[in-house]
């Protein structure tokens, strides 16, 4: 069970749309963005991030604030590479490793 008593969710479908009514926005999930793009951006945050030249500026490795901020800055190198002219729809709400459960 999550928050308030509810079943967790039993198929791909109904944890993407918990995750959508959560979030209430679009989901863009960087590590999912990353299987999309040429060059090998395959890997770790960190491996990606510096795969596009993309430094953490502050903080370390796993500490959730500096995690927080290089996924951000990651998301942002990756999106004006690879995904002008609209291509962002295309990984919309795609979360690495339940994309194609069901």
């Amino acid at each position: 069970m999550y928050g308030g008593g509810f079943q967790l969710p039993t198929t791909a479908a109904q944890f993407k749309n918990i995750v959508k009514s959560a979030i209430r926005k679009t989901l863009y999930d960087v590590k999912e963005m990353a299987r999309h793009c040429p060059n090998d951006l395959r890997g770790g945050l960190e491996l990606v991030a510096r795969k596009l030249g993309v430094r953490r500026i502050v903080g370390e490795a796993h500490q959730a604030g500096s995690d927080s901020l290089l996924t951000c800055q990651t998301f942002i190198k990756m999106r004006e590479c690879y995904f002008g002219d609209g291509k962002l729809t295309n990984v919309a709400d795609m979360i690495t490793g339940i994309t194609t459960c069901d």
